[in-house]
């Protein structure tokens, strides 16, 4: 006995990429991608003490870093009309902090103004610097 069919019908995948599908499935992924970002986003956060710094990041597995905060030398700010904005804070040392799209950068800025150096003191560290280049090069 024969067990094989004459013809087999199968349904074509066409139908499946109707308009109204493909128009939702192009308004849905963007919608599930800016979830995630706003999720991302809220889970960062920078938190300044006297001398150190924590940076914590991450929705499922969490990192936080804790660093020295050296006297600051630079703040740079720009703010959107938003009250948005960007600060690059430039550090003694290796370390630079640059944070972006941030709520209240004025703030900010002049909460960590209040940790800055002024001009002298970076002068007599230049100074230093280079007086003791000086002497181990004679």
């Amino acid at each position: 006995m024969n067990n094989k069919p004459n013809y087999v019908a199968k349904k074509s995948i066409l139908p499946a990429f109707k308009f109204w599908r493909v128009v939702l499935f192009f308004l849905i992924v963007p919608i599930i991608m800016i979830v995630c970002d706003i999720i991302k986003r809220r889970c960062y956060s920078v938190e300044f003490y006297d001398n150190y710094v924590i940076e914590k990041s991450g929705v499922l597995n969490k990192e936080e870093k804790k660093k020295l905060f050296p006297k600051i030398l630079n703040i740079t700010t720009k703010v959107n009309f938003l009250g948005y904005g960007d600060l690059k804070i430039d550090v003694m040392g290796e370390w630079d902090v640059d944070l972006t799209e941030i709520k209240k950068p004025k703030e900010l800025r002049a909460f960590l103004e209040s940790h800055s150096v002024d001009n002298s003191t970076i002068d007599n560290i230049n100074g230093n610097i280079f007086n003791a280049a000086m002497t181990t090069h004679l």
